[in-house]
Parts: structure tokens; C-alpha cells; sequence
């Protein structure tokens, strides 16, 4: 049976989400480890005062989905494991997955930095770095966003725990956290794993606390901005060097990089 270290988030109150995830698993030889999301609703309001300073930019749900990522990070590193496999329960695994799952242990194994890999399309500028088989391959993303599947090896677990410590943005910031240099950010050219709309569209998260008005972007960006200049105020002098150099290569990476 194929193995790999994993955790699922899933709420045991929402039983036909852990039903689907389970059948899912079973149909492809694979054991599921859940992992018992964090509510964002049941967190007293002095403890979202004390994990969170989104000033506003997070519903309940979300502070509650990132926090429960978090959880898993922090086992990870109480582990002995260098990545793991993270799922969100509306997350549906395919056979190619389960038949790329050696590949992807590889390519994990051979990273040496805070590395992420998605594990479906996304959009942006990209590069193929590593090949999986005849077809499919892993490749450097300068952007990106989603986390219904994902994995994330110790460096940038830790990397993220100190950005999001306390919480600041959405869990799945890959392109803020690549700014700021905590991680390398890639994904695969296939849809190695895939989102169930029905279930995605019955979203817990937004059950529990109702989506907030959309605010405006340009607030959103200014908020997000301040988040971003406080957090690289806190490195050395050293690390600031070093992020710009990473910039400039980015900058110069968008010019070959192909647009998906």
C-alpha cells in the first residue's frame, strides 16, 4: 500500500464531508488521517484577540482554517518527517496522485529550501523544474493561492508559523509569504487532486460565520501592504539583503517564465 505522512482537516460536525473523504481514500488504497478542524465560531473573543491581528481582513471561518493548518505545521515539527501532505475535506485524490505520490516524495526529499508544492494548477508565471513521468511535471511558480491541497516540508512550515504567529493573512498567501522569502513556491501541470464543487459551495467555513461584505481592494491592498512592511521590518539586515536580492531574481524570472 502506498504511504505517505498526511493530514486531512475535518470537522467530526460535518459527517458527510468526513464520509466523502473517507470512500475517496478507500477507492484509492489509501488510510485517511484526520486531522479535527479548529472552529473559528467557538474561540472566545479574547482568544481571537490573542491569535489574530487580520484587522479585519479574516471571517471566524478562515481564522479557524488557518489556525488549524498551523496545528499541523507544528506537528510536522514535532515529527520526525521532513514534509507532509495537507488536505482540506472537499479535496478529492485521483489514481494519477496516487501513482505520483514516489515521484513527489522525491522531489520533496531533494529540497534543501522552505519549499511548498501545490498539488494542482495554478495560474501564473511558471517554470518546469522537476518531471514526474512522460507528461507530467512539478513547476517553480512566482504566484499563487489555494490550499484544498498542498505539500509543505519543515523549513517552510516554520518559516510560516513565525509570519502567521500572530495570524496576519489568509492561510494560503503563497505569494506574500515568497515575497517576504519565507518560501519557494511550486505546483504540478496536472490536477494531481481535485475541489468537489457541491461540497466547496457548502463551505463549513462560511456556515459558521457569513462571508463579510467585500471590502474594497484598494483597503484590502493597503492592509495587506502594512502586514507586509511590519513583518520585513523584523529581519536582520542580512535577511532584508538577501529578500531584495530574491526580488530582483523574481522580477527578472517573470520575463522567460511561461504565463498559465
Amino acid at each position: 500500500m502506498t504511504t505517505m505522512y498526511h493530514s486531512i482537516i475535518s470537522s467530526s460536525k460535518a459527517p458527510a464531508r468526513r464520509k466523502s473523504v473517507e470512500e475517496n481514500f478507500a477507492a484509492l488504497g489509501l488510510q485517511p488521517n484526520f486531522f479535527e478542524a479548529i472552529m473559528g465560531d467557538e474561540l472566545s473573543q479574547q482568544e481571537l484577540n490573542t491569535v489574530s491581528q487580520a484587522d479585519g481582513l479574516l471571517t471566524l471561518g478562515e481564522i479557524g482554517c488557518a489556525l488549524s493548518h498551523l496545528e499541523i505545521y507544528k506537528q510536522l515539527l514535532r515529527s520526525s518527517e521532513p514534509y507532509i501532505f495537507i488536505f482540506e475535506d472537499d479535496a478529492r485524490l485521483t489514481r494519477e496522485f496516487v501513482r505520483a505520490i514516489p515521484a513527489i516524495q522525491r522531489f520533496m526529499a531533494g529540497q534543501d529550501k522552505p519549499t511548498v508544492l501545490s498539488l494542482h494548477r495554478i495560474r501564473g508565471h511558471v517554470h518546469p523544474v522537476f518531471r514526474l513521468d512522460s507528461e507530467k511535471r512539478i513547476l517553480h511558480a512566482l504566484a499563487g493561492s489555494t490550499g484544498h491541497g498542498y505539500v509543505i516540508n519543515r523549513q517552510a512550515a516554520a518559516n510560516i508559523l513565525k509570519a502567521q504567529t500572530p495570524l496576519r493573512f489568509e492561510i494560503d498567501a503563497w505569494a506574500i509569504y515568497q515575497k517576504l522569502c519565507y518560501i519557494t513556491f511550486y505546483t504540478t501541470d496536472f490536477d494531481f487532486i481535485q475541489v468537489d464543487k457541491a461540497l466547496a459551495a457548502r463551505s463549513l467555513i462560511d456556515e459558521i460565520s457569513p462571508k463579510r461584505h467585500k471590502l474594497d481592494s484598494k483597503i484590502v491592498k493597503r492592509l495587506k501592504d502594512r502586514q507586509i512592511r511590519e513583518l520585513y521590518g523584523q529581519k536582520s539586515l542580512q535577511e532584508k539583503l538577501l529578500c531584495q536580492l530574491f526580488r530582483l531574481g523574481r522580477h527578472i524570472q517573470a520575463l522567460y517564465y511561461q504565463e498559465i
